[in-house]
């Protein structure tokens, strides 16, 4: 990308970091399903495997305006460890 061109989609990166937040949480197992309609993320939630087979991590991407319903739903489905990230700059 040359001058302009790079500009403009540093730009856009830092529109949309503002419009989202990072959404982190630890899951148990077997309300992920459940978890992922609630947090469907931008494309997909990332899961990943934790130790305890009982339970994964989850990375997710939520419009800020929604991050305290979103968190509200996760804590009484059982979720914990529940962290919310500023992004500073985002391409999506």
């Amino acid at each position: 990308l040359e001058g302009i061109d790079r500009a403009l989609v540093s730009y856009d990166g830092v529109l949309a970091a503002a419009r989202y937040a990072l959404i982190e949480y630890n899951c148990p197992a077997a309300r992920i399903e459940e978890a992922s309609r609630i947090t469907p993320g931008f494309s997909s939630p990332t899961i990943a495997h934790l130790q305890d087979p009982a339970w994964l991590a989850v990375k997710v991407l939520v419009e800020k305006a929604a991050t305290q319903r979103v968190i509200d739903a996760l804590e009484a489905i059982g979720c914990v460890a529940i962290l919310e990230t500023e992004l500073r700059h985002a391409r999506l």
